[in-house]
């Protein structure tokens, strides 16, 4: 975990897995904020900066939902983005997940994270070295060398 406080240089990307424990027969409401929040995910992504993947997978025997990211920069950041800018997606979700204080809550919020996080045995990173905006970079030059290729051999 990238907790604050921990010496040495911040690490480009770093891996959260959490499982958020399902209130009893929460399923298909979770399934249907998560099948009307699809748009507001994509956008979230863009807007970040930080975010380079984000799964949600409902546990077999439905007793959690894992949620599971690689992101850029701090853990605190990293979640006070989250409490921020994608509050009304956590707080809908949060409504039917057992002892979710909600993103006003501040520290509380940190604390049940902290509670459900788990540490990956194993992180491997495809672009270790590598931001969100320094791959979105790259794919830019590289699609604008694409189009400079594809025009000279028109």
């Amino acid at each position: 975990m990238n907790e604050p406080g921990t010496d040495g240089p911040e690490p480009t990307a770093s891996e959260f897995t959490v499982f958020f424990p399902m209130k009893p027969g929460a399923q298909d409401a979770l399934r249907e904020v998560l099948r009307q929040a699809e748009p507001v995910i994509g956008e979230l992504l863009g807007s970040l900066q930080t975010v380079h993947d984000m799964r949600w997978v409902f546990i077999p025997g439905d007793r959690y939902l894992m949620l599971a990211t690689v992101f850029d920069g701090s853990w605190d950041r990293y979640i006070d983005d989250f409490s921020t800018q994608a509050a009304p997606l956590f707080d809908a979700l949060g409504a039917h997940v057992e002892g979710y204080p909600g993103t006003q809550s501040g520290d509380a919020l940190k604390d049940f994270i902290r509670s459900t996080q788990v540490d990956a045995t194993l992180f491997a990173f495809a672009y270790p070295g590598r931001s969100v905006p320094e791959i979105r970079r790259a794919l830019r030059v590289h699609d604008a060398f694409q189009e400079l290729l594809d025009a000279s051999q028109s």
